[in-house]
């Protein structure tokens, strides 16, 4: 289920790039909530962060970042796997 949630996250930040005029920047979210989420295996920061950078290799230069959402239900792990794989890489 992690590598389709990293699939699902690739297609929607190539989709929010091809829409989004050039000059604004784009802001992906990464799930960090889980009170009511069905797939807490699945959508995790590592892989919302994988798939984001994946999408993001169809337009190079542009600007993209990636916000926790909730930052406040993030969990110790949450905020580790958001370095490693988006702050660190």
């Amino acid at each position: 289920m992690e590598a389709v949630y990293t699939g699902y996250l690739r297609a929607q930040t190539r989709l929010a790039l091809q829409v989004v005029p050039p000059e604004v920047d784009v802001l992906m979210g990464v799930p960090a909530y889980r009170e009511g989420s069905m797939h807490t295996d699945a959508e995790t920061v590592a892989a919302a962060v994988k798939g984001i950078r994946l999408g993001v290799t169809s337009a190079p230069g542009r600007r993209v970042g990636a916000a926790v959402y909730v930052d406040f239900a993030a969990t110790p792990r949450d905020w580790e796997q958001y370095m490693a794989c988006w702050v660190g890489a």
